[in-house]
């Protein structure tokens, strides 16, 4: 999948790189690697949201989130 392709999926989140690729997905912000998107959504632990910077730091090119 491709930047392109979650931007097409959700318009709202704005533009994305179009030829850029999904390196992967994942809900742990301990578990991004660059070019991977991070699903901030609350936890029983811990609320993903509040780990939106460390992914972005790591190498997300995305982070969806509700809120």
């Amino acid at each position: 999948m491709s930047a392109a392709t979650l931007g097409a999926l959700f318009p709202e989140a704005g533009a994305a790189e179009a030829d850029r690729p999904v390196a992967g997905l994942t809900a742990d912000s301990r578990n991004v690697v660059p070019g991977g998107v991070f699903v901030a959504v609350p936890g029983t632990k811990a609320d993903g949201r509040l780990f939106a910077a460390k992914a972005a730091a790591a190498g997300a090119i995305a982070v969806a989130g509700e809120g």
